[in-house]
């Protein structure tokens, strides 16, 4: 990860194109945690492309020890956004209260984490 914690950001691509988006950010070296998030564009939902990148990258991230701990943050009506996350196996670690602002308002986030000894091979 690079040390100025801007992260890096990865297509998901399948022999038709690009489907979707990851992405790891707030990277601190110094714990060796940072975020994740992803996005699947509307027509290609549904097919488990989040989810089988979501466990790789994770699975590489803490895997090879680059980092400790992942976390990844989604609200809490992103109903597939939150399947995605358990369903790569991170665990629930609660909830931000207003945690986002954005056009619509002020958001809760709902707060995941997966760790080292946790990740998936």
């Amino acid at each position: 990860m690079p040390r100025s914690g801007q992260g890096i950001h990865l297509a998901m691509a399948t022999p038709d194109g690009i489907v979707g988006s990851i992405s790891v950010y707030n990277a601190d070296p110094q714990t060796g945690t940072a975020e994740v998030g992803y996005g699947v564009h509307p027509e290609h939902r549904g097919r488990g492309y989040a989810t089988e990148a979501l466990r790789g990258l994770a699975g590489h991230l803490l895997g090879t020890g680059v980092l400790n701990k992942i976390r990844l943050r989604a609200r809490p009506d992103n109903i597939a956004s939150l399947r995605v996350a358990e369903k790569a196996g991170f665990v629930k670690e609660g909830v931000e209260p207003g945690a986002e602002v954005d056009e619509d308002g002020v958001h809760d986030l709902v707060v995941f984490g997966l760790v080292r000894e946790d990740a998936r091979p």
